[in-house]
């Protein structure tokens, strides 16, 4: 800490973002319990978030994120125990223009004082590339690809990557890409906060409201245990209506999921060529999803 923070928090003092408690910018009592933590899957890789992003949990990182360093050591306290043994720890880096304006890198210093707190090494493989996620929408998010890229040779073993929060989850899984295509096993995430737009799995403990998939005014899939990837619910064979459904000769191939087939949809006299898809023999980071059926062109997905 620099002379100048030590300045700052003598004339003024840390308190809970959440109850004014002195001494702690996130106390124990307002910060994330044991039950508001979240599981879920993006490529194949378990993400771990402290939270969901809302209330006193997104004040805090809103905070931080406008330059409050006095969060930091909060959030890295309980980041620390979601990190498994034996990995590197690998932040997803902002860009040159935000950590400039913040004085810091928010997912670095979170990463490095996790990983001190683990006694694991904090590794930064990853350079951030174009600009920053804010204020774009959701489709562009889940659109943009090529975040990244790696910064050096030297590679380790294991890595869990970690980031603040996972929105789409496109973010994450353009770094978990960018990490695999360089030889890195990624074996897990873990991130502060997942918003629900993010959802990608049912929280332990909790049950969700179907996911359904509606076309031409009749459901055409319905569940309650979809897998997202890259921002599509991906349904379980289970789920799907086969009457509306029709096998398809196209194919298309995706570098880390494998060979993809297609559906076509016939719904109350009306087609829809190739709306739906899913991968037979999956790869296997995409194991979680082989032979689960996902939509587009049209298809209106709600939960």
């Amino acid at each position: 800490m620099d002379m100048w923070q030590h300045v700052r928090e003598w004339i003024f003092p840390v308190s809970c973002i959440g109850c004014n408690a002195p001494g702690a910018a996130l106390c124990v009592h307002c910060g994330p319990q044991g039950a508001d933590e979240r599981f879920l899957r993006l490529a194949g890789v378990p993400i771990r978030a402290l939270a969901t992003y809302e209330g006193v949990m997104q004040r805090a990182i809103v905070a931080m994120k406008r330059g409050e360093r006095a969060y930091l050591e909060a959030f890295a306290a309980r980041l620390a125990p979601l990190l498994p043994p034996n990995v590197s720890v690998v932040p997803l880096p902002t860009t040159r223009r935000r950590r400039a304006a913040r004085g810091f890198d928010q997912a670095l210093e979170l990463a490095r004082r996790s990983a001190t707190l683990r006694g694991l090494p904090c590794e930064e493989l990853l350079e951030k590339r174009g600009s920053a996620q804010r204020g774009r929408t959701r489709r562009t998010r889940l659109e943009a690809r090529g975040r990244f890229r790696m910064r050096r040779v030297s590679l380790p073993g294991r890595v869990v990557v970690l980031d603040d929060v996972c929105t789409t989850g496109a973010t994450l899984v353009d770094a978990i890409t960018t990490l695999r295509g360089a030889g890195v096993e990624v074996v897990g995430a873990v991130v502060l906060a997942w918003t629900p737009t993010g959802r990608n799995q049912r929280p332990s403990g909790s049950v969700l409201a179907d996911v359904k998939a509606m076309w031409n005014g009749a459901v055409i899939a319905e569940s309650n245990k979809t897998e997202v990837v890259e921002g599509n619910h991906y349904f379980p064979p289970s789920a799907i209506k086969r009457e509306f459904f029709q096998a398809s000769a196209t194919q298309t191939t995706c570098p880390w999921k494998g060979l993809a087939s297609y559906y076509s949809l016939e719904v109350n006299g009306k087609q829809n060529p190739d709306a739906a898809w899913y991968y037979p023999t999956a790869k296997d980071a995409a194991k979680n999803i082989e032979g689960y059926v996902a939509f587009w062109k049209g298809v209106e997905v709600t939960q």
